[in-house]
C-alpha cells in the first residue's frame, strides 16, 4: 500500500486542489494524494480547473472535502498550503511528517476576469514549482533506499558464498585428516589402498622408559 499525503487549506477550493493535481501527476506512482479543507467551501473553483487544464492536469473530477473525513485514516504526511489551515490542522493518527508551504489565495483576487485569471496562473506556477520539487525529492529518496537495499543484498550474497566456501574447505580438510584418500578425485578412489584412521599417525608420543 502506498503512503498517503494529505494537502490541506481552508476552503479546499483552489490551492489544495491544484497542489493535489500537481503532486499526483508528478509522484502518483509512489504515493496516494488527497486534499481537504478545515472549512470546506463545497466546490472547486472554476478558474482553478481552467488554469490546471492549461498545463495538462485535469482536476474537474475533484470535490471539496472536510479534513474530518481523514481523521480515522492513516495519513503519513500532511502539507498545509495556507496559514489559516496550518493553525487549524489537527494531529492525524500515524502522521510521520508535517509541512507548511503557504500560498496566496487566488480566490480573493479582485479585478477583471483576465487579471483574476493571471493571479490563478501565478499561484498555480508557484505551487507547481514547490510540489514538483517535493516529488523529485521523494523519488530520489526512494532511489537511494533501493540502491542501499540492493547493495545490502549483494553483500549478503557474497557473505553466504564465502561462508559456503569456508565450510567446503573445512570439510575437505577434515576428510583429508581422517583418511587422505578421501581428498583424491572420486574416479581414483577405487585404486587406492585405504588405511584405517589411527591417531598415532598424527601424534608422536615420547618413548616409554622403565
Amino acid at each position: 500500500m502506498k503512503p498517503t499525503v494529505l494537502v490541506l487549506c481552508t476552503g479546499n477550493s483552489c490551492r489544495s486542489h491544484m497542489a493535489e493535481g500537481v503532486l499526483r501527476a508528478s509522484a502518483g506512482d509512489l504515493i496516494e494524494v488527497r486534499s481537504a479543507g478545515s472549512k470546506p467551501s463545497g466546490y472547486v473553483h472554476p478558474m482553478a480547473i481552467r488554469v490546471m487544464q492549461e498545463i495538462g492536469i485535469d482536476i474537474s473530477g475533484h470535490r471539496s472535502k472536510s479534513m474530518n473525513e481523514f481523521l480515522e485514516g492513516k495519513i503519513e504526511t500532511v502539507i498545509t498550503v495556507c496559514g489559516n489551515a496550518d493553525q487549524a490542522c489537527p494531529m492525524f493518527p500515524g502522521q510521520a511528517r508535517r509541512y507548511h508551504w503557504g500560498f496566496d489565495d487566488p480566490a480573493l483576487a479582485r479585478g477583471t476576469e483576465e487579471e483574476v485569471l493571471e493571479k490563478f496562473r501565478e499561484v498555480r506556477d508557484q505551487i507547481a514549482l514547490v510540489f514538483q520539487a517535493y516529488a523529485a525529492g521523494l523519488k530520489e529518496g526512494i532511489g537511494r533506499l533501493e540502491r542501499r537495499r540492493s547493495g545490502d543484498a549483494q553483500k549478503k550474497e557474497r557473505a553466504i558464498a564465502r561462508r559456503k566456501l569456508m565450510i567446503g574447505c573445512s570439510c575437505h580438510f577434515v576428510l583429508w585428516v581422517l583418511d587422505p584418500p578421501f581428498s583424491k578425485p572420486l574416479k581414483k578412489r577405487a585404486t587406492l589402498n585405504r588405511r584405517p584412521f589411527k591417531l598415532r599417525r598424527f601424534l608422536k608420543f615420547p618413548p616409554v622408559t622403565t
